[in-house]
């Protein structure tokens, strides 16, 4: 087989990998490689056409991607009611996938408990669900974001940009169960250390 060859299988092979990514960044990322390839190989087989179309491709994920990195996205904050129906809606339809990151954490809302959504863009890509502790503790339950929202934004913006909002709460550490598996990378990132006691933590 020969190396143009090769370059075709290669290209055909990222477009297909793009379309089954649920975050957009990244599918757009593996989107504009697999055009820049299927241009280069329309170049070495003198096919103009496959050249026009993935040049155009390319420059629209070009374009895709700088909105995506460069345009500041709105957030905000929304705390609603332990019976609020869409919470009550949004835990049973994203269910099964929160199971898969966290879990442990509870989707029967409870008074107890705080349910902050997180807005961006006016759409609910998040939830967080907080329990208050004594010694200005509080316990997450849930750190959530929903599919296409996993670029790690949300989770920069609860922890660093709203940090005045934690300690307005009275909140000075926050602690999570080292037990959600795949939600562990990241805790780490977010800025979670693993305590004495088995859980971790992380000082607002």
């Amino acid at each position: 087989m020969s190396f143009v060859e090769l370059l075709g299988y290669l290209a055909s092979a990222l477009i297909v990998i793009s379309l089954m990514m649920a975050r957009l960044l990244w599918l757009r990322v593996v989107n504009l490689v697999g055009a820049l390839a299927f241009t280069a190989y329309g170049v070495m087989i003198d096919a103009w056409p496959v050249v026009a179309t993935n040049g155009i491709i390319t420059v629209v994920n070009i374009v895709y991607l700088w909105r995506m990195t460069r345009t500041a996205s709105c957030f905000e904050l929304l705390e609603v009611a332990f019976d609020d129906a869409y919470l009550r809606r949004f835990l049973d339809f994203h269910g099964d996938d929160i199971r898969r990151y966290a879990p442990h954490a509870p989707l029967d809302p409870r008074p107890d408990h705080r349910h902050v959504f997180i807005l961006r863009d006016m759409v609910a890509a998040g939830l967080v669900i907080l329990e208050d502790r004594s010694g200005g503790q509080a316990w997450v339950h849930l750190d959530y974001a929903i599919r296409g929202y996993r670029d790690y934004r949300l989770g920069r913006y609860l922890y660093h940009d709203r940090r005045r909002w934690l300690r307005s709460l009275g909140i000075d550490v926050l602690l999570a169960d080292p037990a959600d598996g795949p939600h562990t990378r990241y805790h780490r990132r977010m800025g979670y250390e693993p305590q004495e006691s088995g859980v971790l933590a992380r000082k607002v």
